[in-house]
């Protein structure tokens, strides 16, 4: 299981936000511009699923800049975060963050669930932040997993008001197959995915994470601006500030 996880954290951060626009493509993508307002970028998820899982909530504070002609940040280490937890019955409870280096903040005794709403505040010399979210359901099969040596491994998740959008991982020994959607309301989400290697012969372990509506919003709108030497506007979730707080729920089956 802790190989799984590394895997999947590795993963995750290969997919974190990188201007890769001015990598690759060599061109200043982000030229002057008047107007901007400095403030915090924040990133935060609550998630809730497997018994490894439940220990990734992640949380990052950056104070974004305007400095010289481009966008600057610079890692906050004094920040005061504060989480509110709201069960569908019982009492609220407070979680503080403590600061792990790096912007990032942790509390390891935080605990979430499906149906909670959680809500997100965060102060820093003048700047104050605040999100709130609901933890999707945990994503259910309907039916089996289709399994068969020399074809895709299908299966379909049953409709969920509370889940903005998939993102599925089938892993093996050595190897990694993932694919994203959105679903379609009210409608059940079916998922066809080809394999190098041979499910019924390879040990295979499959993740299905379901995420709610501010991160579905912040993936797949703040990623998918690409015009060569434009302005590129800042996409948030969260008032007050730039980012996003949000939460995911995640379900784990073996594929066979």
């Amino acid at each position: 299981m802790k190989k799984w996880t590394i895997i999947l954290a590795v993963t995750f951060l290969m997919h974190g936000c990188v201007e890769i626009g001015e990598y690759y493509v060599g061109l200043n993508m982000q030229p002057e511009i008047e107007g901007f307002e400095p403030g915090l970028n924040v990133y935060g998820v609550i998630k809730t699923g497997p018994s490894f899982d439940t220990i990734n909530h992640f949380f990052e504070v950056e104070h974004l800049l305007y400095i010289l002609g481009s966008f600057d940040s610079i890692n906050v280490s004094d920040a005061n975060i504060t989480l509110s937890r709201k069960p569908i019955t019982g009492e609220t409870t407070d979680y503080r963050l403590a600061y792990h280096g790096d912007g990032r903040y942790f509390n390891e005794e935080i605990i979430a669930a499906p149906g909670e709403k959680w809500d997100y505040t965060c102060t820093y010399d003048t700047f104050y932040v605040r999100s709130s979210c609901i933890v999707p359901n945990t994503p259910k099969l309907l039916g089996e997993v289709n399994v068969s040596a020399g074809n895709p491994v299908s299966f379909t998740l049953e409709a969920d008001t509370t889940a903005f959008m998939y993102l599925v991982y089938l892993l093996s020994d050595e190897a990694v197959v993932t694919e994203r959607k959105i679903p379609v309301k009210d409608e059940a989400t079916t998922f066809e995915l080809a394999l190098d290697w041979n499910p019924v012969e390879v040990p295979t372990l499959m993740f299905v994470f379901a995420y709610d509506l501010n991160l579905e919003k912040y993936t797949t709108t703040s990623n998918i601006f690409f015009k060569p030497n434009a302005y590129r506007p800042p996409y948030s979730t969260v008032e007050g500030g730039y980012g996003t707080f949000g939460a995911i729920s995640s379900a784990m089956f073996i594929v066979k």
